[in-house]
Order: C-alpha cells, then sequence, then structure tokens
C-alpha cells in the first residue's frame, strides 16, 4: 500500500472512532472516574490501608493494622461522647420565641412536625401577642390551614364561619381551597381558589 491509502484508512478510522457514540460514552465515564478519585482519594488510601483478602491474611500495611483496629473504638466512643455534649448544649441553646413572627413561624413548623400540641400552644401564644382583632382572625385562619395538614379533621368547618366575614373572606377561601388540594378533594377545591 502507498501513504496515501495508509493515510486515508487512518483519517476513515479516526472519523469512525469519533463519530462513535460509544467512543463518547467510554470517554465520559473516564473523565468521572477520574474526578471521583481525585475528590475521594483520601478514602480510596484508607481503604488500601486497611485492605485484606478473605482467607489470607494478606496485608498492605501490617505494622499500622492492629493499632488502627485499636485505636477505632476508642476514637467512635470520643466521637459518641462529643455528639451527645453537642446535642445537650443544643437543647440548652433552643430558646422559646418571643416576637408574634416567631410564634407564627413555631407554629407552622409544629404542624409540619405533626407536633399539634405544640402547634396549639404557639397559636395561643400568637393569640395573646397579637392585638389586632383582623389580623387575629387571619392568625386563625393560618393555624387552621396549617392545622388540616397535621390531621385536625375540623378545620374545613371553622375556616368555612370565616367566610361571612368580609375581611377575612379572601383569606378564608384561599385557606379552604388549600386544605381541599392537601385532602385530594380537587373538585371542591377550584371552587375556592
Amino acid at each position: 500500500m502507498d501513504d496515501n491509502k495508509k493515510l486515508e484508512l487512518i483519517l476513515n478510522f479516526l472519523k469512525e472512532i469519533l463519530t462513535s457514540f460509544w467512543f463518547w460514552l467510554g470517554l465520559a465515564v473516564l473523565v468521572i472516574l477520574i474526578i471521583i478519585v481525585i475528590r475521594h482519594k483520601s478514602d480510596i488510601s484508607h481503604f488500601l490501608r486497611n485492605f485484606r483478602l478473605k482467607g489470607k491474611n494478606f496485608d498492605l500495611y501490617p505494622e499500622n493494622h492492629g493499632k488502627q483496629e485499636e485505636e477505632l473504638p476508642k476514637k467512635e466512643e470520643l466521637a459518641k461522647e462529643e455528639v451527645k455534649e453537642e446535642e445537650q448544649t443544643e437543647a440548652q441553646k433552643v430558646e422559646e420565641p418571643k416576637t408574634l413572627e416567631e410564634w407564627r413561624m413555631e407554629m407552622i413548623f409544629s404542624t409540619f412536625d405533626k407536633n399539634q400540641t405544640r402547634a396549639d400552644e404557639a397559636f395561643q401564644k400568637m393569640q395573646e401577642l397579637n392585638a389586632d382583632p383582623v389580623s387575629r382572625k387571619k392568625d386563625e385562619i393560618l393555624y387552621l390551614k396549617f392545622s388540616h395538614t397535621a390531621g385536625k379533621t375540623d378545620a374545613i368547618q371553622r375556616i368555612k364561619a370565616f367566610l361571612t366575614d368580609a375581611e377575612v373572606e379572601y383569606k378564608a377561601n384561599i385557606a379552604l381551597g388549600f386544605c381541599y388540594a392537601n385532602s385530594e378533594d380537587f373538585e371542591n377545591s377550584t371552587k375556592f381558589c
């Protein structure tokens, strides 16, 4: 074969490789593997240090292995003690909400956590702190809306009582639409949204 044919064959071969799906897929996998190895090289080196073949006592670093096994339970115990201490200090750091907005957020998050007693307590504190009658009605609608999400079944009937009050009628309609949608009663939901 002459040089032109060889060159033409090489160019055709390269063209086929570069337009091949499998070539690009393999290249992408190779790049991803390189990135993973670079990001997790410390984990990989730790794994290789503790590597043992099953059935054989092959150890890459036999002089360090026994020491690491002894140190590991000690480190785990220390870590558990530190976590317990952190949890205790975090529990002590948690403060009661002080402002109306903080109590409002506490009520909402309590209903998300399905802690209805805490939500009821937060709602009572909200009512105590709020002097505006319209705002109190809006807060009650908000409370009922999220209480329905947490499973309080009488919330819809109590929200419907606000439909006759022009000051909060819009909020009551939106809350009813939300409650019906949450109950997957989409037919009734569309009447109120």
